[in-house]
Parts: structure tokens; sequence; C-alpha cells
């Protein structure tokens, strides 16, 4: 399923592998929510929360584009005046 949100591959050991693929099956998530959720809890953790404290590069997070309002596709058309009235199917696209 396409999706506007970052991403990124991970290799994984066998093990680990089969860890989070028993956890996904078990929360009947992908293995891609799955591993979202597992580094979002790990990010909280202190270890990474120091880190990202003292961190002196930061990389701003980009806005959530599932939260975006979406435009109308607005088109422009025009009926063809040469001839008896036309039916809807008929109708041209303007600049064609």
């Amino acid at each position: 399923m396409p999706t506007s949100l970052d991403r990124v591959q991970v290799l994984l050991q066998p093990d680990v592998y089969a860890d989070v693929m028993t956890l996904a099956k078990h929360n009947r998530r992908s293995a891609s929510a799955m591993c979202a959720e597992l580094v979002e809890a790990a990010l909280k953790r202190d270890k990474y929360q120091d880190q990202l404290d003292d961190a002196q590069i930061k990389v701003p997070a980009q806005p959530d584009p599932r939260h975006a309002i979406r435009q109308t596709q607005l088109r422009s058309y025009v009926e063809v005046t040469d001839g008896p009235p036309t039916k809807w199917w008929q109708v041209q696209k303007v600049g064609a």
C-alpha cells in the first residue's frame, strides 16, 4: 500500500527477524507497523532520550503528510456548440 511516510530499510539477524514476525502475527499487524511501534518504544527509553537531548545536530521532523488537507482537482470542460445539443459524453476537454 503506497504511503507518504518516510521509509527506513532494516537488515535483521534471523533470530531478531523471527521475534519481530512473531510479535507482528500475535498483534495482527504488518511487519512494517510492528517495527515502527518497536522503534517508537525504543526512542522513548532514557538511553536514547539522553542521546537525543545531547545531540549537536538535530534533524527537524516533517509534518505528517497523512493529515494534509487534500485539494480538489478542478477540470474545465466546454460543450461543443457547432451542432445539435450534445450529450454529457460528447463534451470536449478545454485545450484538447
